[in-house]
C-alpha cells in the first residue's frame, strides 16, 4: 500500500481514537504536532478545571477552600495516580513538587535510610534532570558516583549494574523507559539486583506511566516489616503529566519499610496536629506525606 495523503486520511476516520481530538483544544487545525510529552494539547476539560478553581474555589469559596476542597487533593489525586497508573496502593503516592524537587527528595530520603554507605548508581547517559540532582547531592554530601557505561538499544544491561553493585552502595538511580531508545527494563529483575546488595532503588517513570503497564507491587516494590532490615526500593517514583510537563507536578510514591527516611526539610506538613495552632515541634506523618513541601493535610 502507497503511503498517500488519502491512505491517511483513510486510517484517521477507521481510527477508534480518533473522537479524542475533539476533547483538546486546538486552534490551528492544519498544525502536525507531535510533541506529547514536554508540553502537549491542552486538554478541554483542564481548561475548564482551572477557571473553576479560579471563579469559583478562590473567587467564591476565599479561604474556605483550603479545608473544604485543596488540602488532601495531593493525597486523593494520589491515590487515583496509583490505581490507574502505578499499580500501588492506597495511601501510598502523593502529587508533589516538580520533576527536580521530587527526585531530589526521593535520593535524599534513600541515602538517610542507607547510613554509612557512600556511593550511588546511576547510568551515565540517563536523562540529565537525574544525572544533574545526583551530582549535586554526591558533591554536597562527598558521596562516590558509579557511573554505569552508556546503554545500548536494549537500555541498561542487568550484568552491568551488578558490576557497579557492593554493600558500599546506598542506592542506584535508574529510569524505567530510556527517553532516547524506548528501552523498556525488568523493574522486578532490576529492583531485586540492588535488594541482593542492600541498596535502595530510585525509579524514574517519567516516561513509562501512562506509556506502558506498570505494577510496582507486582515487581517487588515491597517492604518487609522490620524497618531496620528492609531492602524495599527507595521513597518514592516521579511522573511528568502524560499532557502538559510545564504546569504539572510530580507524583512520589512511599512505603512505610524504611522507617525514618523523611523529606530533605520539614514543611507547612509537617504535623498532624491542626496548623492553626503553629505549635513547635512535628508530629510523624504517612510516608508518602513527608514528601510533600507545598501545603499537605495528613489523613
Amino acid at each position: 500500500m502507497a503511503l498517500t495523503r488519502s491512505y491517511a486520511e483513510a486510517l484517521d476516520h477507521a481510527d477508534p481514537l480518533a473522537e479524542y481530538r475533539d476533547r483538546f483544544v486546538i486552534e490551528d487545525k492544519d498544525l502536525i504536532y507531535l510533541d506529547g510529552n514536554s508540553l502537549g494539547m491542552l486538554p478541554l476539560v483542564s481548561r475548564d478545571r482551572v477557571r473553576q478553581v479560579l471563579e469559583d474555589d478562590w473567587g467564591r469559596h476565599l479561604i474556605r477552600s483550603w479545608e473544604d476542597r485543596w488540602l488532601d487533593l495531593p493525597t486523593r489525586t494520589g491515590d487515583l495516580i496509583a490505581e490507574c497508573a502505578l499499580g500501588a496502593g492506597p495511601g501510598e503516592t502523593i502529587v508533589a513538587d516538580s520533576t527536580t524537587v521530587a527526585l531530589y527528595k526521593a535520593v535524599s530520603a534513600a541515602l538517610d535510610a542507607r547510613p554509612g554507605r557512600q556511593a550511588v548508581v546511576i547510568e551515565r547517559d540517563n536523562f540529565p534532570t537525574d544525572r544533574y540532582v545526583v551530582e549535586s547531592l554526591a558533591r554536597q554530601r562527598g558521596l562516590e558516583i558509579r557511573w554505569v557505561d552508556e546503554a545500548g538499544p536494549d537500555g541498561v544491561e542487568l550484568e552491568a549494574l551488578q558490576s557497579a553493585l557492593d554493600e558500599s552502595v546506598a542506592v542506584a538511580v535508574l529510569s524505567h523507559v530510556d527517553y532516547r531508545s524506548a528501552a523498556l527494563l525488568d523493574m522486578r529483575r532490576y529492583t531485586q539486583a540492588t535488594h541482593d546488595v542492600g541498596a535502595l532503588c530510585v525509579w524514574d517513570l517519567c516516561h513509562s506511566v501512562g506509556a506502558v503497564p506498570i505494577d510496582l507491587t507486582g515487581d517487588g516494590w515491597t517492604s518487609p516489616s522490620d524497618a531496620r532490615t528492609s531492602t524495599s526500593t527507595a521513597a518514592r517514583v516521579r511522573r511528568r503529566s502524560p499532557t502538559c510537563e510545564a504546569t504539572c507536578r510530580c507524583s512520589c510514591i512511599s512505603r512505610s519499610g524504611d522507617g525514618g527516611a523523611g523529606p530533605a526539610c520539614s514543611t507547612w506538613s509537617r504535623a498532624t496536629r491542626p496548623r492553626q495552632t503553629c505549635a513547635h515541634g512535628s508530629a510523624a506523618l504517612p510516608a508518602c506525606c513527608r514528601c510533600a513541601l507545598s501545603s499537605l493535610r495528613s489523613r
